[in-house]
This record gives structure tokens, C-alpha cells and sequence, in this order.
């Protein structure tokens, strides 16, 4: 018996060390898809995936953390949302919050201001299903929440 307890706490023990492991190896990888290896300027909360029914709308909560020092709320402050894979690609932003770009009739009820980007999604087809990134830009200060994906799956 003591045999097969000493079995089980080593085999405990390798699992732990292998699945650290594996996160050591894989998280800067994962990071490095939309990020580029870097460190993210901004950060977004918003839920990970959001799934919806086809002609239904979502709103997504949504806020946005910057310990930049060129951050400056007394500024004219700007909300994008990008999609897809070509991250920060001119023809990838489906929406400005300047009101030049809005793609998919989006509306942003949050107040940027307050580091609230909640976003309403009407009438969301199939074609809405993908990734989303949220971008903030004040002044010199432009960043792009890289880590922080929102993934939305129409059904």
C-alpha cells in the first residue's frame, strides 16, 4: 500500500512539473500571435467569447486599464475595434468612435473617459463571427489591447 501511495505522489508531482512546463512553453507563444512578442500597453475586460443568435444584438461590457504615462483623460480620447487576424491593418477596423469608420452599425455606449469601451453589436449575421481587438488612442498614446481578444460566434 505505502508502494502505491509514493507512485501516486510521484506521478502527481510529474503532472504538475510537466503542465508548468508546458505553460512556461506555450503562453509566450500564445501572447506572441497578437501581440508580436511584446509587452501589451493596454489592457481590456471584457468576456473572452460571446455567442449570439443570428438578427439578435450583444452588448459587450467592456473596460480598458493603461499605466502609460502618455494616457491622458483631459484629451480627446478614441475607441476602435479591429477584426480579424490582421491586427491593426487599416482595412481591418470596423469601427472609430471619431464616427468615421462604422462598418457594422456599431454603437458605443460606454464613456471612454471613465475607461468604459461597452459596445452594442446589432443585428449580428455569421459574417460577425470572428475575433475583435479594441484600440485606444489619445494623443501620442495609441495602443491596441493585443492580449485581450474578444472572440464573437454567431449561431
Amino acid at each position: 500500500m505505502k508502494d502505491r501511495q509514493t507512485l501516486m505522489a510521484a506521478l502527481t508531482e510529474n503532472t504538475l512539473i510537466v503542465n508548468m512546463l508546458l505553460s512556461l512553453f506555450f503562453l509566450p507563444e500564445a501572447l506572441a500571435d497578437d501581440c508580436g512578442g511584446a509587452t501589451p500597453a493596454l489592457r481590456i475586460t471584457t468576456p473572452n467569447n460571446m455567442e449570439a443568435l443570428i438578427g439578435s444584438c450583444v452588448q459587450i461590457p467592456c473596460t480598458y486599464q493603461t499605466e502609460n504615462t502618455n494616457y491622458n483623460s483631459s484629451r480627446s480620447i478614441y475607441g476602435i475595434w479591429v477584426k480579424g487576424k490582421h491586427f491593426g491593418s487599416d482595412s481591418s477596423i470596423i469601427f472609430h468612435s471619431s464616427g468615421s469608420i462604422n462598418k457594422y452599425s456599431l454603437s458605443m455606449t460606454g464613456n471612454l473617459k471613465e475607461k468604459n469601451c461597452t459596445t452594442l453589436f446589432p443585428n449580428l449575421t455569421t459574417s460577425h463571427t470572428d475575433k475583435y481587438f479594441f484600440r485606444v488612442e489619445n494623443g501620442v498614446y495609441k495602443a491596441s489591447a493585443c492580449a485581450d481578444p474578444l472572440q464573437i460566434t454567431v449561431r
